[in-house]
């Protein structure tokens, strides 16, 4: 009797040990975690299976705003232009009409309906980041641009009254099939160049479209396997303004193609494949009434 007295105390006392040991063993894991967690929130958030966009968004509105507001402005409200997530989007809705969180395209259509801007600006594009390759079958990081003739549909060009390319890092930048009243070209660096401006009859002209000239479809940063902007197919997509900021880029060259500008700046640009002066990485072949080519220069530049 004495001994099954003392083996149910020793009994007692294990168990409460054990209890203790588990329960400190289970704090240190989720203290564990906890550091993880503000250590590193974007790989923490990226394992949970949230592409960059939203992960980078959701640690953004972390800094200004309590919990709840955290959620409802990034995850209840689901993807948008604004928020800078990928897929593809019609204006001048802010919202996708199609959404993969594994196609990490950003992708624009720009509708007959006119709107008052397009503006992407530092973003990272392409192969210039780890992990990131260029969508199958593609070859250009940036494609911004009216489209070509298919069938029975016609070419189709962006109307623009302004269009802005400025302190982008591309492989290669192209420039082709653009019709300007004014034409600026300033200040770009590039492992060779080829520039040639022809004399236009493009004239000066404005968008007008009623109410939904307010519409702005802005994002302000992201990390995207590429970027596409055009028309739908077989119309002419019109603009006020589209500003083009920023972007860094590789795996492919930035096309500016089918454009109707009233004026174009391409300022401050820095373009190179490190293939040497013979091989042109800027080229450019536009139409004008008013061009200017000022201080561009050919120096060596790498990927």
């Amino acid at each position: 009797m004495i001994a099954l007295k003392v083996y149910r105390t020793l009994r007692s006392g294990r168990d409460w040990l054990l209890a203790k040991v588990e329960l400190v063993q289970s704090e240190s894991a989720k203290w564990r975690a906890a550091f993880t967690l503000v250590k590193s929130p974007y790989s923490f958030l990226r394992a949970m299976g949230l592409n960059p966009q939203m992960a980078i968004g959701l640690i953004f509105a972390g800094t200004v705003a309590g919990g709840g507001v955290v959620v409802k402005e990034t995850l209840l409200d689901g993807p948008s232009f604004r928020a800078g997530d990928s897929g593809l989007y019609q204006s001048p809705n802010d919202a996708p009409i199609f959404y993969d969180p594994e196609d990490n395209t950003l992708h624009l259509i720009i509708d007959d309906t006119p709107i008052g801007l397009v503006s992407i600006s530092n973003a990272t594009i392409g192969t210039a980041y780890v992990g990131s390759v260029l969508p199958p079958g593609e070859t250009n990081a940036v494609i911004v641009g009216g489209l070509p003739a298919s069938g029975s549909i016609p070419e189709t060009f962006i109307r623009t009254e302004y269009l802005l390319i400025e302190r982008g890092r591309c492989t290669q930048l192209i420039l082709d099939k653009i019709d300007a009243h004014e034409f600026n070209i300033k200040y770009n660096a590039s492992d060779g160049q080829s520039i040639t401006l022809r004399n236009g009859v493009m004239r000066r002209f404005s968008i007008t479209g009623g109410e939904y000239l307010e519409r702005e479809m802005r994002t302000p940063a992201g990390r995207y396997d590429q970027i596409k902007v055009h028309p739908s197919e077989g119309k002419i997509a019109r603009v006020i303004e589209m500003r083009f900021t920023g972007l860094l880029t590789n795996g492919g060259p930035c096309v500016y193609s089918r454009i109707q500008a009233a004026v174009v700046d391409v300022i401050l640009n820095t373009t190179g494949n490190g293939d040497g002066f013979l091989l042109k990485d800027l080229i450019v072949d536009v139409s004008c009434v008013i061009c200017n080519n000022v201080d561009n220069r050919e120096i060596s530049v790498s990927q």
